[in-house]
């Protein structure tokens, strides 16, 4: 089963943006300084109908790569669209250290509102 949000290109780092906006445009400013290209995606285009996901992901802690968590949530009653879902995850661990593990390669269900981030190296 494809990850959602997968195909989309992405390097998780410490700059916090002001909202989904500026974030979709670095999203893009980075596919296009990577691949040439624009990101194959619909930012504006739900993707979650839920309005909150836990995300559980791996974090380096105290030199070693361990499981963490965190929640993500939004506003909007109809849930998550791809630019908003994104931002959030980029949003709350933009001040962890992710080492070599920054890669975003999206995310799947694991059970009830828990997902799975995949994080390349």
């Amino acid at each position: 089963m494809p990850h959602l949000l997968g195909a989309l290109p992405w390097s998780f780092n410490r700059t916090h943006y002001p909202d989904a906006a500026h974030f979709v445009a670095a999203v893009e400013q980075y596919s296009q300084r990577i691949f040439g290209r624009p990101a194959p995606w619909q930012p504006e285009a739900y993707v979650l109908s839920a309005t909150h996901i836990r995300l559980a992901y791996e974090a380096a802690r105290g030199g070693y790569m361990d499981d963490a968590t965190t929640t993500v949530s939004t506003d909007d009653p109809q849930g998550f669209t791809a630019g908003e879902l994104l931002w959030r995850i980029h949003e709350a661990l933009a001040d962890d250290e992710l080492a070599d593990h920054c890669f975003f390669e999206g995310i799947s269900p694991v059970k009830g509102d828990v997902y799975r981030l995949h994080q390349g190296s």
